[in-house]
């Protein structure tokens, strides 16, 4: 049996110098049998004119990269030559020999406008990066200059007349300008790979989204009175952010419990749950047992860093004291419950632990015994399992990078039973890219109608409010759902956000965060 051809990629670059990623990327594509970057196709020209703003503004934040992500971050500023590495190299303006080089498709990671006869010099065309800071400045500039929850990007084939985008989507808006681009480059780039893989794999391109409006005004590069105010904001985030663990000033979260189901709750009327001293209660599960109604959270300690699974009983509004009742050395939230052939299993959020893993219960709820690991060697959180359609579904939000960033990737996995060791993942992986709404917050129902709660992420605020999804298709091949209602932190004063919610007959729980000091 013959060995299938490599994909063959030219990489299009403004000069034989490259920054960290494209040169990741190189050596990556060096390991994989089924691809490679066989030519360096150089566009030349006038490189663009420095700006002693940005050089002031990345001397300031280099040292924060330092701090905040130690070494993993230390070379995002570096550029190297990368003519050592592809063993081809040719100039754009020679397009025929571009068109004979064999390549199957020509990538772009640069910033500038290509059009001419190199659009269609392979067969599978020009395919580019594009960030949402349309039109001016550096990647993640103005996303964090201006506070805005999310930074786009998009991942596009070039034609003559504009750009089929291949894949959109869009992350949490880190609070310093080089914090978001090396994290939003990092992620990126890891979605480049997937895309290049499925290319080699299936021989063509992905289909393209449906186009739709862009709405955001083109930005120009940042002038120094720009960059002069945007060192003010970092400032005064820098203080904020040192000066509120010294005077115990802490974000705390809490949960509060309403009258009715989810579709006819008041949370205005929602009653907040005592809170242990030194300890806050979030992502609040719950389930009857028996006749009665339990409540399964996170419960965190300041002191500890760490949080486990209580279990409280819920009585009208009120509710007994927290009980410990899953305790494992690294940090657990999230504990998501299902049955399955007559028992009830938790899947809780454990992501320290590298796995996804499963408890069985043996005294519903006090006691809990660990049964396998269903995904091994995975960086993932927030999973809901459930049976649809005589098949088990897995909704779950994974980190490829594993930088410990969650809030935008949600996932798909189905099998034949919720123990399986075998997980399926969806063609359509990843479902979504987005901070508003990617991150799970909870499953909800509605007779047969099935209803995902997702998380809405604030600039530099995790939990900022919550959004209902109708779950409209779900099969091997299709996954839909429609956004239906969105819930604010509005329902009570002084709220900062909420990210969860539960509803069983007759009762809601949601959780909601402040701040105030905490001993």
């Amino acid at each position: 049996m013959s060995t299938p051809q490599k994909l063959r990629i030219g990489l299009l670059q403004d000069s034989v110098y490259a920054n960290r990623y494209i040169r990741d990327l190189i050596v990556w594509a060096g390991q994989q049998d089924d691809l490679e970057i066989s030519h360096l196709i150089t566009l030349g020209g006038t490189a663009r004119p420095s700006n002693a703003g940005l050089k002031s503004i990345q001397a300031v934040e280099q040292p924060l990269l330092r701090k905040y992500y130690g070494g993993r971050y230390r070379q995002h500023l570096n550029e190297s030559r990368i003519d050592d590495l592809i063993p081809r190299t040719l100039s754009a303006d020679e397009v025929a020999k571009v068109r004979t080089s064999g390549c199957d498709v020509l990538l772009y990671c640069g910033s500038r406008s290509i059009t001419g006869d190199i659009l269609e010099a392979a067969p599978l065309g020009v395919l580019s990066l594009h960030y949402g800071d349309e039109g001016g400045g550096p990647a993640g500039f103005w996303e964090s200059y201006l506070e805005q929850p999310a930074t786009g990007f998009r991942i596009q084939r070039l034609t003559p007349s504009g750009a089929d985008v291949l894949l959109r989507g869009s992350y949490p808006t880190k609070w310093f300008f080089l914090m978001n681009q090396a994290s939003l480059f990092t992620k990126v780039y890891a979605q480049l790979k997937n895309l290049l893989k499925k290319v080699a794999r299936e021989r063509s391109l992905p289909r393209a989204h449906e186009s739709v409006p862009y709405p955001e005004p083109s930005l120009r590069a940042p002038s120094t009175t720009d960059c002069l105010a945007y060192l003010c904001k970092v400032t005064g985030r820098l203080i904020r952010k040192g000066g509120s663990p010294l005077i115990r000033y802490r974000q705390r979260w809490s949960v509060s419990i309403a009258s009715g189901d989810w579709k006819h709750a008041v949370l205005s009327q929602a009653k907040p749950l005592a809170l242990p001293r030194g300890r806050f209660l979030a992502d609040p599960f719950l389930r009857q047992h028996q006749g009665k109604t339990y409540c399964l959270v996170e419960d965190f300690a300041y002191s500890k860093g760490i949080g486990w699974i209580s279990a409280m009983e819920i009585q009208g509004q009120n509710s007994t004291n927290p009980e410990a009742v899953l305790v494992e050395p690294f940090h657990l939230s999230f504990p998501f419950m299902f049955e399955f052939n007559g028992t009830v299993y938790l899947c809780p959020e454990c992501s320290a632990s590298g796995q996804i893993r499963i408890y069985r219960s043996i005294e519903f709820p006090h006691k809990w015994e660990f049964v396998k690991a269903i995904m091994n060697d995975v960086s993932a959180v927030d999973t809901m399992l459930f049976e649809k359609g005589g098949r088990w579904w897995m909704l779950t939000n994974l980190d490829p990078t594993r930088e410990g960033d969650f809030g935008a990737e949600l996932y798909l996995f189905s099998a034949d039973s919720p123990l399986s060791d075998s997980w399926e993942p969806h063609p359509a992986n990843p479902l979504k890219i987005d901070p508003l709404g990617g991150r799970n917050a909870g499953l909800l129902r509605d007779g047969e109608k099935l209803f995902r709660a997702g998380q809405v992420q604030g600039f530099d605020r995790y939990g900022a409010g919550i959004r209902l999804f109708e779950v409209t298709g779900l099969s091997q091949d299709k996954y839909e759902e429609r956004l239906v209602s969105e819930i604010q932190p509005t329902f009570r004063k002084g709220l900062l956000g909420t990210h969860h919610i539960s509803s069983v007959d007759g009762l809601t729980a949601v959780d909601s965060i402040h701040r105030e000091f905490v001993p």
